[in-house]
């Protein structure tokens, strides 16, 4: 809950309070894996058919899984998944569901995640904020021109891929939306936006 929250006030005089214990637990959102499981399990479909819709709802819920159910509410509303009476299954259109912006906390939440990254990826990641929402191979390369150094930058760009954070279409490398290039951007100092 943040500070704009109706629930904050509350939770702030309890935390005052002399006679209340309070503990803040902090919760993550669970492993692609278990995202996998859990749309498999929702969809009645082996895991092998759900992991592109899982890579694309993880990318953009960040595994909270009341995101997920929202998301997934959603995309049956939207009829981006629909149950086909013909292939006797949930089916859905990859494409239109990688397109969908994200809304609302979940700006709040990718902020929170980025700050878990490994310092030396939310670097590279500072980097690509630069360029836009997007970077090629090509730009790395006139970034660094040395290979050991181009190679280091991709794999921190490629850990960043691991975290979902961004994607990598062919030779570019792509923010999984522009709350999230936005989110690494304001990550810097004015000082570092400016070198």
């Amino acid at each position: 809950v943040d500070s704009t929250h109706r629930l904050s006030s509350y939770l702030e005089t309890f935390e005052r309070s002399n006679t209340l214990q309070v503990t803040n637990i902090q919760l993550d959102g669970i492993a692609k894996s278990d995202a996998n499981l859990m749309l498999s399990e929702m969809l009645g479909l082996p895991l092998r058919l759900t992991k592109s819709l899982t890579d694309a709802v993880q990318a953009r819920t960040l595994g909270n899984p009341l995101y997920i159910h929202a998301f997934m509410q959603s995309l049956v509303k939207e009829k981006l998944l629909v149950n086909s009476v013909v292939k006797k299954r949930w089916i859905w259109d990859i494409e239109a569901i990688q397109s969908i912006s994200i809304q609302g906390s979940i700006a709040e939440v990718l902020t929170r995640k980025i700050s878990y990254i490994p310092h030396d990826t939310q670097e590279a990641l500072k980097v690509m904020s630069t360029f836009g929402s997007q970077m090629s191979e090509e730009y790395v390369s006139h970034l660094y021109p040395l290979q050991e150094k181009r190679q280091e930058f991709c794999d921190r760009l490629n850990s960043a891929v691991e975290e979902s954070v961004i994607e990598k279409i062919g030779s570019k490398y792509k923010f999984v939306h522009d709350m999230v290039q936005q989110a690494v951007y304001e990550l810097m100092s004015p000082k570092e936006r400016a070198e």
